[in-house]
């Protein structure tokens, strides 16, 4: 039995902010995820994270990256990883969707990395209040 639709946006969701605080650094160049936690991610920067995820995954059915009936098995991957993998894309890191071959193919992961860059960057900090805020 596959998961539906909402659970796996929550799942692409949970893996783009794991990613947001495990790829960004805090103003003393000390990685976020060495303190902080998803639930210290404010609740106006996941609410904007699950907005844009959602836009994401539309814009991707759009470009008829799948038919949209499942996702999970549109991409054949995990929805963790997909949010990751926007996550790092979107932000210019280096990795992402156009290096990830093997699960995407190179024609699929550079159409991907195309959509996922035209969001642009979001630069996490620690607002000194015990909040991840979202910029």
């Amino acid at each position: 039995m596959g998961m539906d639709n909402r659970e796996w946006l929550e799942k692409m969701v949970r893996g783009y902010l794991k990613c947001a605080l495990w790829s960004s650094t805090d103003q003393n160049g000390e990685p976020l995820d060495a303190r902080f936690r998803l639930e210290n991610i404010s609740a106006s920067s996941t609410l904007t994270a699950y907005d844009d995820c959602l836009e994401f995954v539309r814009d991707c059915a759009m470009a008829d990256l799948w038919d949209g009936d499942e996702l999970d098995r549109g991409l054949c991957l995990m929805p963790d990883t997909f949010g990751h993998d926007f996550w790092l894309s979107r932000n210019g890191h280096g990795a992402g969707f156009f290096d990830r071959h093997e699960l995407y193919g190179k024609a699929k992961g550079d159409k991907l990395q195309s959509i996922a860059r035209k969001f642009g960057e979001v630069n996490p900090f620690d607002d000194g209040n015990g909040w991840v805020v979202f910029e």
